[in-house]
């Protein structure tokens, strides 16, 4: 509804990338990706934040392959990238070393150790989607909790 109120040529770009977002947030990463897929990268910056959120959704779908090219890919895009600060280098990359290492938490049978491992580290790093990165670490802990009902029953 605010779209018309950015100048023209930042209307659909705005809007497509809050779509996804918005999407993403509600569970529906089938439709968010569509949405992301269609940002124009007008700035390192949007390839930034759109790269990052692609991330979400690859872990939430559960696309390893296309997580772990897309993390190994962005890093070294980071890494090259002489237009990006520092201070920003860092929060990405701490992104991508959380992101990682949620995805081995997920798709193991890791211990109450690793997770509590997991929150420790997420505690001392100042990084995006904080707040969904406790979800996952919940989420974990539920996991964990649910193989352990499984070997006791």
């Amino acid at each position: 509804q605010h779209k018309k109120k950015l100048p023209q040529e930042f209307q659909i770009n705005v809007y497509n990338y809050s779509l996804a977002h918005c999407l993403f947030h509600e569970g529906d990463y089938e439709k968010s990706q569509k949405h992301l897929s269609m940002v124009k990268y007008e700035n390192v910056y949007n390839k930034l934040e759109v790269k990052r959120l692609l991330m979400q959704i690859y872990y939430e779908l559960g696309l390893s392959e296309e997580l772990l090219s897309l993390t190994d890919t962005f890093k070294h895009f980071i890494n090259n990238d002489k237009l990006i600060s520092e201070k920003i280098k860092k929060v990405y990359l701490d992104f991508i070393h959380l992101l990682g290492s949620a995805y081995k938490l997920k798709i193991s049978e890791h211990s109450i150790g690793d997770l509590k491992n997991f929150i420790k580290e997420l505690d001392n790093i100042v990084t995006f989607e904080g707040e969904w990165f406790y979800k996952k670490a919940e989420e974990l802990g539920q996991k964990r909790s649910a193989l352990n009902n499984r070997t006791v029953s």
